[in-house]
């Protein structure tokens, strides 16, 4: 998610953010892929029910996916080799990010 958040830094999340309410485009949001033990953070870009174009095909997310990428798509290991996120892999959303190596907070 490089330049928005580095290696080393610390994350703030709400995971309660999405009971009532549902990602919305350019959400930063912590996720479980499917059949993977490890969480990603990643940005929705693509909401349910959308049409999605992938290496030159295109896909129609189901009525509960989200299509994610990271900020810096050429290197991201996102939705593209991933899959798409269904809502309930969804665990959080970011809303703050403290930089340990200059003592700095940022909101998102």
């Amino acid at each position: 998610m490089a330049p928005t958040i580095l290696s080393g830094d610390y994350v703030f999340i709400n995971r309660l953010s999405y009971l009532r309410k549902e990602p919305v485009r350019g959400d930063i949001i912590i996720a479980i892929p499917r059949e993977q033990g490890f969480k990603v953070i990643k940005r929705v870009t693509g909401l349910p029910g959308e049409d999605v174009e992938m290496d030159g095909k295109t896909f129609k997310l189901d009525p509960q996916e989200y299509f994610t990428l990271g900020d810096n798509s050429e290197v991201s290991i996102d939705s593209r080799e991933l899959g798409f996120f269904d809502k309930w892999q969804i665990k959080g959303k970011v809303f703050g990010v403290f930089r340990l190596s200059r003592f700095k907070y940022m909101s998102l």
